[in-house]
């Protein structure tokens, strides 16, 4: 079945974006932020802002890297469980899906979409999250946990089919994985032992974005005052641009980093210590995930760092999508697919 296939993965950082349409793939992100649009008088600036405007329920919102620069404070779509019940959710899917078409991308009316919801909140947030989202798409929507993106970028190919020494041993069964999603608001876990999701391990923890506020305050003891988004940057790129000086970073990153990174390996000794021996690999993702890979790796000699770790969740997400849509009915035969 010849069927445009997406992936979103709507962070609150970035949304990351993959689509597989006419046997190709489209990938990008762009920033998570959202404003109500105002009127921009440079004919420029208010034609690029045209391409990240969207209508939602009546209303007119900027979102990605215009409501960044022209919105001021406070654009970021926020850290509660209850924001995909926001306009501003709402406005990033439309977006996403805006960006789709303009870049070019067939048969978004009738699409299958992919998205993710924490692992705490996920039984009672998804059917909820797939309706908001179908209101929005007006098309087919299926909700699985964020990590199960990880888990089917790593035995999944691009064409959705199971890779043979990633999926199952030399008997034939299923091997066991558990993975580690390390986003901006939550850290999630999933663990699948035999090709089965096992419920004793799938749970949440903070994410990375409490080191943002934790960084603020270091580089203010240091005189350099720089707001949430350059925090957010530092994370990232280690320096931090102070007086139009490019100023290093990485120690403080480091100790801002320090309390949240020892939360989330204290978490994953609760949740998967007991199993970790024995499985096939630990799989690290997320934007965090660059953070906590030395010290997983030490820890668990098995742990295996995703290829590009931040677009993992959506790559995964679309080959699930592929591999059901385009390959048929085949995943659905296997307790790992279709316990979500």
């Amino acid at each position: 079945m010849n069927r445009t296939c997406i992936g979103l993965d709507i962070g609150r950082s970035a949304v990351k974006v993959v689509s597989h349409a006419s046997g190709l793939f489209d990938r990008f992100l762009f920033p998570s932020d959202v404003c109500e649009a105002f009127h921009i008088a440079d004919e420029a600036t208010a034609a690029e802002a045209a391409n990240e405007t969207v209508a939602v329920e009546g209303r007119t919102y900027f979102t990605g890297e215009t409501a960044r620069l022209q919105g001021g404070r406070g654009t970021n779509i926020g850290m509660d469980d209850d924001w995909i019940e926001k306009p501003g959710y709402k406005a990033l899917v439309a977006s996403a899906l805006a960006r789709l078409k303009a870049r070019g991308v067939k048969g978004l009316e009738d699409a299958y979409i992919v998205i993710g919801s924490p692992s705490n909140v996920f039984d009672h947030q998804k059917d909820k999250l797939a309706e908001i989202t179908k209101s929005v798409a007006g098309t087919d929507v299926k909700v699985i946990p964020q990590p199960a993106g990880a888990y089917f970028q790593h035995v999944l190919n691009q064409s959705g089919v199971p890779v043979k020494e990633r999926f199952s041993g030399d008997d034939g069964q299923p091997l066991s994985w558990a993975v580690i999603e390390i986003g901006h608001f939550t850290t999630d876990f999933l663990l699948v032992r035999n090709g089965r999701h096992i419920a004793g391990a799938f749970g949440s923890c903070d994410g990375m974005g409490s080191s943002v506020k934790r960084l603020a305050a270091i580089l203010a003891d240091r005189g350099i005052r720089v707001g949430d988004r350059e925090c957010h940057a530092a994370l990232i790129a280690g320096s931090v641009k102070h007086f139009g000086q490019k100023v290093d970073v990485t120690k403080d990153v480091a100790e801002a980093v320090r309390p949240v990174a020892q939360l989330i390996l204290a978490e994953a000794d609760t949740l998967l210590s007991r199993e970790v021996s024995t499985l096939d690999g630990v799989l690290l993702a997320g934007g965090g995930a660059v953070f906590l890979a030395e010290t997983l790796s030490e820890k668990w000699p098995h742990t295996i760092l995703l290829e590009e770790p931040r677009m993992a969740v959506a790559n995964g997400f679309c080959r699930f999508a592929v591999g059901g849509v385009c390959q048929g009915s085949w995943n659905m035969s296997h307790a790992a697919f279709n316990s979500f």
